[in-house]
């Protein structure tokens, strides 16, 4: 499988044929990273109710669903998580903050 550079979204490979799965989950990925709002970057489960779309930072010592993904961004898309990494310089504004916040590389300042 190879991914962007920067995002890491899934691209299309030569005679795919569920080319349009990859495509769709890519733009979802995208709709998501595009509206630039985290709701949480403290959490270290993942909520009980998430909506579509919705997006978090996973903290250090994640259980549940989200183990093993300390530090990276959790979606909510087509009812479960999915992961990509976060890198320095990216901008959010972080809803538990209620602030506009960038990743530094190890915190959000």
């Amino acid at each position: 499988m190879t991914t962007t550079p920067i995002f890491g979204l899934e691209e299309v490979v030569p005679n795919d044929p569920l080319a349009y799965a990859t495509i769709n989950f890519a733009m979802r990925w995208f709709e998501v990273l595009a509206r630039q709002v985290i709701i949480n970057t403290t959490l270290a489960a993942p909520p009980g109710s998430p909506a579509e779309g919705d997006l978090y930072f996973v903290a250090t010592s994640p259980t549940g669903a989200w183990s093993g993904q300390a530090g990276k961004l959790a979606a909510w898309i087509n009812g479960g998580w999915t992961f990509k990494t976060v890198y320095t310089g990216m901008e959010f504004w972080v809803v538990n903050a209620s602030a506009r916040q960038r990743w530094s590389g190890s915190a959000w300042v």
